[in-house]
């Protein structure tokens, strides 16, 4: 071979190779997806299907269900019933929003008296209480009370924030015709907040729930305090030894 057919040869050699790599980069760009969490593919080091590893979403697998500590049926006034549950979230660094549940009412013959839809979030190992107001639009007494979480539908999503959450303290309270009770929120922070969701649950001796309230404080300043009141229009139903009053969520900043 002489050297003009040497070298017409090397250079179509780097021509058809110069084509075959763009024809490779073209390919590439036309038909590689980049590995996202939503392609439903377990792929970029994924633990499962667009969850873990590099996904917000936690995989089904690595968490536990959301328990029901309890439920119950409170008379709220002479024509309405509400339900206080406390739901347990045992995932230290899982939470999940938007979870759907549903509230049934019996009666002491097993008469389904009223059900209704529920729907809360769940902040990262705690616990959260649901106040499901008007299940029953009378004072028809309650016998049993169900509170059936969806566990199929919880998206489940890792976390490692934790919400400001405002001390609560000096809680009291009063019966009588129109029972009342009252807490202090204290912010410890240099950072006023608003719209604070409070939720207010009486025990009696017996630890059993018997009345409970919501209510929301507009302004708690920096470093500063604000009063929550619950008040309730019938007598509580026994004697009140304790009042748990627990924030809901994370409230606005300013």
């Amino acid at each position: 071979m002489d050297w003009s057919t040497r070298r017409r040869s090397i250079v179509w050699t780097i021509i058809g190779s110069a084509i075959v790599a763009l024809l490779i980069i073209i390919g590439i760009a036309v038909f590689y997806k980049t590995p996202t969490c939503i392609d439903q593919k377990q792929n970029q080091g994924e633990m499962g299907i667009d969850c873990g590893g590099p996904c917000s979403k936690a995989c089904v697998a690595d968490v536990h269900p959301a328990q029901v500590r309890f439920a119950h049926a409170v008379v709220a006034s002479p024509n309405r019933t509400d339900v206080i549950a406390y739901i347990d979230n045992p995932n230290v660094g899982d939470a999940a929003n938007n979870v759907q549940a549903t509230v049934e009412v019996y009666d002491a013959n097993h008469t389904l008296l009223a059900s209704k839809n529920a729907a809360f979030n769940l902040s990262a190992g705690g616990l959260t209480p649901v106040f499901v107001q008007g299940i029953l639009a009378s004072n028809v007494p309650v016998s049993q009370t169900f509170f059936t979480i969806d566990d199929a539908h919880v998206q489940w999503v890792r976390t490692t924030a934790k919400p400001f959450v405002p001390n609560v303290q000096n809680i009291t309270w009063q019966g009588g015709a129109m029972p009342r009770a009252s807490a202090m929120l204290v912010n410890p922070i240099a950072r006023p907040f608003t719209n604070i969701l409070l939720i207010a649950t009486v025990f009696d001796a017996n630890k059993n729930a018997i009345a409970a309230s919501r209510t929301i404080v507009p302004s708690l300043p920096s470093q500063g305090t604000a009063q929550a009141v619950f008040t309730w229009s019938v007598p509580f139903t026994s004697a009140p030894a304790r009042v748990e009053v627990i924030p809901i969520g994370a409230p606005s900043s300013l």
